[in-house]
């Protein structure tokens, strides 16, 4: 299966294609530290800034389905752009044969006061479904829980710790329904960063450098077979 992976592929790891995309042919269209591979059926392309650059890679590939990773799975990520992105991407998807879209997107929409934020993560849902129907595009949509990484700098959360380990102070603001609290637990020389969302805890055993990047495991399911 061909397979167009894009949006905010920040996240992704070679770990991660490996188990989500078993004996597919993958294209990663953005922002990545992934490389090219050949032996593993993989090519990466920076994301296109203009019209022309994405037609040509539709026309270059026949791609059979395309999954989109929404900047809303970063907390507090990018918001400009998702729609006007994910309408370049469908103009020149449509027409393909048995055109599939999964958009994997973030928890916002879900909460029941509404913000700025979440009337535009609704908007860009809408958006897929609508599009979606218009044009005979099979869409899925899969709200997931934030990602998190200990290596992708543009990361809320890598950042967060970052200034945690540097000794900064923090400022959060959220509204009522998203309320997110901090606290730290200090054990002898080394702090221990526990961190709390609604019902979630992360608790870092070494902040003291890179690694506390293992405690954090994301699960895995093969993304290919839920398009």
């Amino acid at each position: 299966m061909k397979l167009l992976v894009t949006g905010n592929i920040g996240y992704i790891t070679t770990e991660f294609i490996e188990e989500a995309f078993p004996e597919c042919q993958i294209l990663l269209l953005g922002e990545t530290e992934q490389k090219s591979n050949r032996n593993k059926s993989l090519s990466v392309y920076p994301m296109p800034k203009t019209e022309e650059e994405f037609k040509d890679i539709f026309k270059t590939y026949e791609f059979e389905g395309v999954i989109y990773f929404s900047n809303y799975l970063t907390f507090h990520g990018t918001m400009e752009g998702e729609i006007e992105t994910l309408r370049k991407l469908l103009h020149y998807y449509k027409g393909n044969l048995n055109s599939r879209l999964l958009y994997i997107t973030g928890p916002d929409s879900l909460y029941e006061d509404t913000t700025g934020k979440t009337l535009m993560v609704r908007s860009a849902e809408e958006f897929c479904r609508q599009y979606g129907e218009l044009h005979q595009i099979a869409v899925k949509i899969l709200r997931v829980p934030y990602l998190y990484s200990g290596t992708y700098e543009e990361d809320y959360f890598f950042k967060l710790f970052s200034t945690v380990i540097n000794k900064k102070q923090i400022t959060f603001e959220e509204a009522p329904a998203q309320e997110m609290h901090t606290r730290f637990l200090i054990t002898g020389e080394r702090g221990a960063p526990v961190f709390r969302f609604r019902r979630y805890f992360i608790l870092l055993f070494n902040s003291s450098g890179r690694d506390w990047h293992r405690c954090f495991r994301m699960q895995t399911l093969p993304i290919c077979q839920m398009c």
